[in-house]
């Protein structure tokens, strides 16, 4: 509200809004809210690293429920691995990927999850600090995908570290990311950048 007209994402020559950014993350949240999507439900995002995987992120948030990154560019056992012991009941992905998605699961293709919904309004909160914020896949010391799960809290704690310790993170800053989409450092540069109302 505050730089509705400043520059949020860039990528390549395309840059969104902060308007824009909020508008369609709002489209996505309601549209998985209207399928009964909220806290302590874990959405897998499946998608190259950029505006549109940065949207299905904060859609995700906005609708209480948590995410698991998965980097498109890996192998496709190992994203069949990640996606089955995740627990996920929603995929969002292009529409390459989307078979991708276990039996039973919904397979949602983002292009269309963003024109579902007629909502645009900025969803109530609805997520507490102990419901997960996100789910990452590692693959630890013996080469299969483990999970962990980072709460809304912890997630909190570090942005009020940021915060504090970062105090030139200010609107005139531009962040280059530039890590894996499927690593958490993805995460912490999206805080970095637009929690500070900067530009990723």
């Amino acid at each position: 509200q505050r730089p509705p007209s400043a520059g949020a994402l860039e990528e390549g020559d395309r840059v969104l809004d902060y308007r824009e950014l909020n508008l369609r993350a709002n489209r996505v949240a309601w549209a998985l809210r209207e399928r009964g999507l909220g806290p302590d439900d874990f959405v897998a995002i499946c998608l190259p690293r950029g505006i549109v995987a940065a949207v299905a992120v904060l859609g995700v948030f906005k609708s209480g429920a948590a995410h698991l990154p998965v980097d498109p560019r890996q192998p496709r056992p190992r994203i069949t691995e990640i996606l089955a012991g995740g627990g996920v009941k929603a995929v969002i992905a292009e529409e390459d990927e989307l078979p991708l998605a276990p039996p039973g699961v919904a397979a949602l293709e983002i292009g269309r999850l963003q024109e579902e919904s007629s909502r645009e309004d900025d969803p109530p909160e609805r997520a507490l600090a102990q419901h997960p914020a996100y789910l990452i896949s590692t693959s630890g010391s013996t080469g299969k995908p483990k999970s962990a799960i980072v709460s809304q809290g912890a997630l909190s704690g570090l942005v009020e570290a940021l915060r504090l310790r970062l105090p030139e993170l200010q609107p005139s800053s531009s962040l280059l990311q530039v890590a894996n989409f499927g690593f958490d450092v993805f995460l912490e540069d999206l805080c970095r950048a637009l929690l500070f109302g900067g530009r990723l």
